[in-house]
């Protein structure tokens, strides 16, 4: 089952292609053609910076080099979303990330796009690195390169929220940064419930920016965020920010994962800052699968785990995990 299931998700575009042979086959018999329609997937990872070492990194060896080695993985699904952690400016620094201020060159975003990547949340505390001008600026060189940013780093009335359709599927996106001193949480409640009902047939998707940089599980505030967001209306919810991956935890069966670590960064100072948790979603017609595939990230370059590396990865989050998960995380495959 476990296999399976795994190999769904890895070989989508394989197996949709056989189904549809299939089809046309038993179509032809009756001198008539199927469509079958594969279900929708889209790709979720966690921090992505594109400034400071990984920007040297890319001027010496191609704007590709941070998604070398996966782009083609996320080729197999609809849509990518991460966390954009800085800012896209004609006046890029990497020098300027000593002092965490991330800026990066607009011909970076063109390796994105390859990856399918169509939303970002720019609700974080980068998103303001070099104020309101810069923000202006990353979202405009975002959005001409087909790229949806959502969210605000302070205000949460602007642009929080998306709406994508995928063939017979809707999911909205919506993103907030919690790290903010003062995070209005009825405020988000309630923008999440009017999304609710706005768009009553879509998969409802958070992107949250929480917690504590480094720690391997989810503080009490995050706990509580979560929860509420889930109350107001949201199907899943994703976590950014602590640099590592936290647990998962199930809740009014829905899923919220705390935080997914990171995907694209130089953080080289910890195995826990070079590993990340990346999600496979599938929509299913009653169900919704994630598979979970975690990567490694070796010189700010991201990666598949091997197999074994996979197991032991996810043996460690099933175990800071609620127990009623252990088996469908060590799996790779959670569904709601």
């Amino acid at each position: 089952m476990r296999n399976a299931a795994l190999a769904g998700i890895l070989a989508i575009c394989l197996m949709a292609g056989l189904a549809v042979v299939s089809a046309k086959q038993n179509a032809t018999k009756k001198n008539t053609e199927a469509v079958i329609i594969p279900p929708v997937k889209f790709a979720v990872v966690g921090d992505i910076m594109l400034g400071r070492q990984v920007g040297t990194l890319m001027d010496t060896n191609g704007y590709d080099y941070p998604l070398k080695n996966i782009s083609s993985f996320l080729k197999n699904f609809d849509l990518s979303v991460g966390n954009f952690g800085g800012t896209v400016r004609e006046k890029y620094n990497y020098r300027d990330g000593l002092a965490m201020k991330f800026s990066f060159s607009p011909k970076s975003i063109a390796q994105l796009i390859d990856a399918n990547f169509g939303v970002v949340s720019i609700a974080n505390n980068h998103a303001f690195d070099y104020g309101a001008p810069g923000f202006d600026e990353t979202k405009t060189n975002l959005q001409a390169s087909g790229i949806s940013p959502i969210g605000h780093p302070y205000d949460l009335s602007k642009g929080i929220v998306t709406t994508v359709e995928l063939r017979d599927k809707k999911i909205t996106f919506m993103a907030f940064n919690a790290t903010v001193p003062v995070f209005d949480t009825a405020k988000a409640g309630d923008l999440i419930a009017k999304a609710r009902t706005e768009n009553p047939g879509s998969l409802l998707v958070v992107l949250a920016h929480w917690g504590d940089e480094y720690a391997p599980e989810h503080n009490s505030r995050q706990e509580s965020l979560g929860r509420a967001f889930v109350d107001r209306g949201a199907d899943i919810v994703l976590g950014s920010h602590p640099h590592v991956v936290q647990d998962i935890e199930r809740y009014k069966n829905k899923l919220i994962f705390y935080s997914l670590g990171n995907f694209i960064f130089d953080q080289n100072f910890s195995d826990e800052t070079r590993r990340g948790l990346m999600l496979g979603v599938q929509l299913n017609s009653t169900t919704t699968e994630l598979g979970l595939f975690p990567i490694n990230i070796t010189k700010s370059q991201s990666v598949l785990m091997s197999k074994a590396e996979r197991a032991s990865f996810l043996a460690a989050i099933a175990e800071k995990s609620p127990a009623e998960l252990a088996s469908a995380i060590k799996n790779s495959l959670i569904s709601f």
